[in-house]
């Protein structure tokens, strides 16, 4: 059973079309990974989502499900480089910059 709040990495699965041999994955919400690199000081330069859909298979298989949404997503993520304002600027507890 896969939920959002599961801790700790995926099972391993038999079909390598969707995983990447010898990598650990684990669930995070859009919000986290997006919202997490954009507060940290990030600049989104690109996202992509690998289409993988198998129009061949049943309901009950994996790839079915890759019709609908993608097995993983590409971030590419630069920092910024912040001037010298922000730099003496205040963070909040959030991790939010915020100006003076």
């Amino acid at each position: 059973k896969t939920c959002a709040s599961r801790n700790g990495p995926l099972p391993a699965l038999q079909d390598k079309a969707y995983r990447e041999e010898g990598t650990t994955e684990y669930l995070h919400r859009l919000e986290d990974l997006v919202g997490g690199l954009c507060t940290s000081g990030f600049v989104i330069e690109d996202l992509r989502e690998p289409k993988r859909a198998d129009y061949q298979v049943d309901v009950s298989h994996f790839g079915y499900r890759g019709r609908f949404i993608p097995p993983y997503i590409r971030i590419k993520a630069r920092r910024r480089t912040r001037t010298a304002d922000e730099q003496t600027s205040t963070v909040t507890s959030t991790g939010l910059w915020l100006p003076r």
